[in-house]
């Protein structure tokens, strides 16, 4: 909840931000604020070139577990490996981003460097434990705060900022840096990871540019890898994710001022 709660939050303040002035803060007359007509050349471009949205990922996971109960309240005394394979559902996040043209590659076409910040959340369910014999529901979840890098071949409205262009696509390949903490059975583990992706991009112009991503990470990573006790119980767990696929919906607000 509290990851969801971060989300919102993140959205909220930065509808107030790069996009320029809201109607709320216009009601505000006594705090003095800079309008996007007012802004420098170089801070529109930024302003005409950012997207934000939610995005929805997905992924595989595979527990290995080795759990050792002794004197249990609730188990005979058990020592057993077993492993445990789910693919989540679609979760939610949230996508911000902005990328830098590094040079004109064709005719309505550009090579860019795109930054985005991303924070989503993962969870999986598991109902019954068949090599504990426990009919108990418990849940593994997985929230993530990232930073992805990418190279990016872009044609169309956005990488042209021209509304001449009525559709818009991209495609390229990065690295993600990101912090993720697992809860899994009680256990908790942060890790920082560098995740290789692709990505694929299409979006039309209607009103604002409205643009539908998707990025896929091919690389499989480990989340979670420790021992944790509880009472005389012992349990070893290895959380492998795999198949990462998320699909965005993003809008780039300041599409509106881009040029004929």
């Amino acid at each position: 909840m509290k990851q969801y709660i971060l989300i919102l939050v993140i959205i909220f303040l930065r509808s107030f931000t790069v996009f320029g002035q809201s109607d709320f803060y216009k009601t505000r007359q006594h705090i003095p604020l800079v309008k996007y007509e007012n802004l420098p050349e170089w801070q529109k471009r930024m302003a005409q070139r950012a997207s934000l949205g939610l995005t929805f990922p997905t992924m595989g996971l595979t527990a290995d577990n080795h759990f050792v109960a002794q004197n249990s309240n609730y188990v005979p005394n058990i020592d057993t490996t077993y492993r445990l394979k789910k693919r989540s559902g679609f979760g939610i996040g949230f996508i911000d981003g902005n990328f830098f043209p590094l040079r004109e590659y064709a005719i309505g076409s550009i090579i860019a460097l795109d930054v985005t910040f991303t924070a989503d959340v993962y969870t999986w369910k598991f109902a019954y434990i068949p090599a504990l014999g426990l009919n108990q529901a418990d849940k593994c979840s997985i929230a993530q705060y990232a930073l992805p890098v990418s190279l990016v071949y872009k044609h169309g409205g956005d990488a042209m900022l021209s509304q001449t262009y009525k559709y818009m696509y991209s495609f390229g390949v990065g690295i993600q840096p990101l912090d993720a903490q697992t809860n899994y059975f009680g256990q908790s583990q942060n890790v920082l990871l560098f995740r290789p992706f692709i990505s694929l991009e299409g979006g039309v112009l209607g009103g604002r540019a409205w643009k539908l991503r998707a990025v896929y990470y091919p690389v499989n990573s480990v989340f979670l890898n420790q021992t944790g006790h509880l009472d005389d119980n012992t349990l070893t767990a290895k959380i492998t994710g795999s198949s990462d696929l998320k699909i965005s919906l993003l809008v780039m607000l300041r599409s509106n001022y881009w040029g004929g």
